[in-house]
């Protein structure tokens, strides 16, 4: 996992788990010649108004 908002490479093991902004942190993946999975889950856009996170005004996807 790499979270290129904070200049943050990760190495997951089988199993582990992230949670984390993914609309105020830039995030993506290295590429792999393994199987991989990866189970998202998204907040409603309220959630972020109401606590006062801004949505950001970059693009989502990374070039790399």
């Amino acid at each position: 996992l790499e979270l290129f908002t904070l200049g943050v490479r990760v190495a997951w093991s089988p199993g582990s788990v992230g949670l984390f902004p993914g609309p105020t942190l830039l995030h993506g993946v290295s590429q792999s010649s393994e199987e991989r999975l990866c189970v998202a889950g998204y907040f409603r856009q309220s959630l972020f108004t109401d606590v006062g996170i801004k949505r950001p005004t970059w693009s989502f996807r990374a070039e790399r």
